[in-house]
């Protein structure tokens, strides 16, 4: 994080086939850094690795290989009965913020979270200006586990009126 301040967080994924310590990187915004900005990121970090992770002398080697963390898409779609006195833009607004902050991968722990459809229904049911959201409707119908070495991340959100028209 000194070195590029796009990093929010590091994790630890075990070690490569190559017997490399891999590292995935998830940053601030949720893009994925370049190539070359990993290099660098490698390159300047060298200075924190102990002997293990450093690169010896003369060699182009280092026991640690930086990789963007990948993302496990989560898809929402519901039918919902909204107070005609709300905007509707602002309850969709407000329901997406809230189901972002529920996935917050800064809080997320893969081994022992997973996505909970009840959850995210509750999110959806309670957000001012919503009346009714019949579950029938509601996807995911079931819990989502998150791969270990994944972070989720919202991909679609679909809300749709009780007839089923956006």
């Amino acid at each position: 994080m000194k070195i590029n301040i796009k990093v929010l967080k590091v994790f630890h994924q075990g070690i490569g086939r190559d017997g490399k310590i891999v590292l995935a990187i998830a940053t601030q915004n949720g893009m994925d850094l370049s190539p070359s900005e990993l290099d660098e990121l490698l390159r300047k970090s060298a200075e924190f690795f102990s002997l293990t992770e450093y690169r010896p002398f003369g060699t182009t080697f280092y026991g640690v290989k930086l990789i963007n963390i990948t993302y496990q898409p989560i898809d929402v779609s519901f039918r919902v009965d909204l107070d005609s006195s709300y905007n509707p833009d602002d309850i969709r607004i407000a329901i997406q913020v809230n189901i972002s902050k529920y996935l917050d991968f800064r809080f997320f722990d893969t081994s022992t979270s997973k996505v909970e459809w009840d959850n995210l229904l509750e999110i959806c049911k309670n957000i001012p200006g919503v009346n009714y959201i019949p579950d029938q409707y509601f996807y995911p119908r079931t819990d989502i586990v998150v791969d270990t070495f994944m972070l989720p991340r919202m991909r679609s959100f679909l809300m749709l009126n009780l007839e089923g028209q956006v």
